[in-house]
């Protein structure tokens, strides 16, 4: 093998290299060099011509920043027993995590969090179901890709779907 199956980078951009350098290449991405730089999560796939032979192999690239992306459902509803019963993100390989979701006037904190694991379950904090509407969300995170990111924030609006 000349490429392994998968790997996880940190950085911006990475560099792919097939070896072989007196051989011909045709990459998957239209590049026909031995080595190419990739910054984007994706399979990349090289032929590489040597003395009439070809051979293919191929590589799945993670880059970690792209995990770093807060991800959301606009809308719930608390009273569900089953699916979308609270305000569902999804965001991983953080250093740093703050979530507050406000009222309407954006003027109380309904719910906060430092942990993106914890959701909100659509409740005041005297434990009772806020009415249906629009409420804000700020979230606040710092990737752990690459090294030295400034902190991300985020606004945004979710809302409440009640059957009352």
């Amino acid at each position: 093998k000349l490429l392994t199956k998968e790997i996880s980078v940190c950085e911006n951009t990475y560099t792919l290299d097939a070896k072989n350098s007196d051989a011909s290449f045709n990459w998957s991405t239209s590049e026909t060099t031995q080595k190419i730089i990739v910054d984007t999560t994706g399979f990349y796939r090289v032929v590489i011509t040597k003395n009439g032979c070809a051979i293919i192999d191929s590589i799945r690239v993670k880059f970690k920043k792209d995990l770093a992306i807060f991800r959301y459902l606009p809308a719930f509803n608390p009273e569900s027993e089953f699916v979308n019963n609270e305000f569902f993100y999804d965001i991983a390989e953080v250093t740093e995590f703050e979530l507050k979701v406000f009222d309407g006037n954006k003027k109380h904190i309904l719910f906060e969090t430092k942990n993106p694991d914890v959701k909100w379950s659509g409740r005041n904090s005297k434990g009772k179901i806020v009415p249906g509407g629009e409420y804000y969300w700020e979230v606040r995170y710092k990737p752990k890709c690459p090294q030295n990111s400034k902190a991300i924030i985020k606004e945004g609006k979710v809302k409440i779907i009640t059957r009352k």
